[in-house]
Parts: structure tokens; C-alpha cells; sequence
């Protein structure tokens, strides 16, 4: 199996030698063929490219819309925090507030919104969202960790 008997002590002598240009020609066909794809512009598709490709599948796979309130919550919030991965963070704003429109008073998607509105420079929504989670939740730590930030 091995190109060269000296590397395997073992090895018997009856086993035939396999060719060693059968590696060379297997190693220039896939250099050749990955530089002649990069040529022809048949390569890999950029990674942003492939982002989109990745969202656009999630988003048929979970197009089906889910019977219960709470699975709803969670199709939003999927939906958000693959747009937020993909820094699309417009679309994963629609999202956060789809999912407060099934449950406005759930001070932590309150808490999820206001992260990501302060992450888009969007204090006054910010502000706004964390004031009602925290009216909602006052004892929440990280409510008021992101207040104190944005008031700063």
C-alpha cells in the first residue's frame, strides 16, 4: 500500500510497489483544476455569499409556521439571531419586534431588543425598551447593566 518499502519495516517483499507518479498526477490534477476553476470563475462563492445561501435555507426549513404561541416566539428569535450573526441587523430588528408583537410584555425579548437597537446606535429605542423591561422586571441585573450603558 505504501509508495516506498523503506517507511514500513513490516512489510513484506511480495507486496507490489504502487507508482510513484500515480501521486504527482493525482496532486496536478486537483492544482491545475482548482487553478483553472478560480480561471473560469467556477470557484467557491465568497463567504457572504454563502451567509445569504445559509439564511435563505434556514428560512425555508422554518417557513412552515409553528402551531403554539411560544414556538412562535422562537421562530422570530432564530430568525433574528441568524440575521444579527449575519450583521443584517435591520432584519433582526423586524424579527425581535415580531416576536414582542406575540408577547409584548416579556421583559427578556424587551431585554433582546434594546441590546440589539444600542448595537444599531438606536438610543432612543434602546432607552425605551429597557425602561418597560425593567418596569416589567425590576430585579433584573441585566436590564439595568444595559440602562447604566446607554445613559452613559
Amino acid at each position: 500500500m505504501w509508495p516506498f518499502k523503506s517507511f514500513v519495516p513490516s512489510c513484506p517483499n511480495s507486496i507490489p510497489r504502487k507508482h510513484p507518479h500515480s501521486v504527482v498526477r493525482i496532486l496536478m490534477i486537483l492544482f491545475f483544476g482548482w487553478g483553472l476553476g478560480h480561471w473560469t470563475g467556477c470557484a467557491l462563492a465568497p463567504s457572504q455569499s454563502r451567509e445569504q445561501k445559509a439564511t435563505s435555507l434556514n428560512r425555508i426549513i422554518l417557513e412552515k409556521k409553528p402551531p403554539s404561541k411560544e414556538s412562535e416566539i422562537y421562530y422570530h428569535l432564530i430568525l433574528g439571531e441568524m440575521y444579527s450573526q449575519g450583521n443584517q441587523n435591520w432584519l433582526a430588528a423586524g424579527e425581535l419586534e415580531k416576536a414582542l408583537a406575540v408577547e409584548p410584555h416579556d421583559p427578556s425579548l424587551m431585554l433582546e431588543s434594546a441590546q440589539l437597537y444600542y448595537k444599531m446606535m438606536e438610543i432612543e429605542k434602546a432607552l425605551d425598551l429597557i425602561q418597560k423591561a425593567i418596569k416589567q422586571d425590576p430585579k433584573s441585573k441585566e436590564a439595568f447593566q444595559l440602562l447604566g450603558e446607554i445613559q452613559i
